[in-house]
């Protein structure tokens, strides 16, 4: 299971670096580095750590602008898409967090975030 976490944030950082520009100091590499702590709740389901929370919670308060938030849901449907995690559990994993995110299914359009 831990090498499984180990390899989706690996994948996440490279894909990351491919798919997003910096957006206003968010990029997929900091959307990465920040959610490491959601892997096990990402791949279980269930409950979010409070290290998971406090990453969630600091992401929502880094997507105050539109191409932040852009970047943010488009790094995050990357992930989901091409490692088959479910956009609903990480949206689940939010309102776990009692932070208020719309759902992040997969015909999301990030240009309206």
């Amino acid at each position: 299971m831990a090498k499984i976490s180990a390899i989706f944030m690996v994948a996440l950082f490279v894909s990351a670096a491919v798919v997003a520009p910096r957006a206003q100091g968010v990029t997929c590499s900091t959307v990465t580095s920040t959610l490491q702590s959601c892997g096990s709740a990402v791949q279980k389901g269930g409950s979010a750590s409070p290290d998971c929370c406090r990453a969630i919670k600091s992401l929502n308060n880094a997507a105050n602008t539109k191409p932040a938030r852009k970047t943010i849901c488009e790094c995050v449907k990357t992930l989901a898409k091409t490692y088959k995690v479910s956009t609903q559990t990480i949206s689940s994993i939010a309102k776990k967090c009692n932070v208020g995110i719309s759902n992040l299914g997969s015909n999301v359009d990030c240009n309206k975030a």
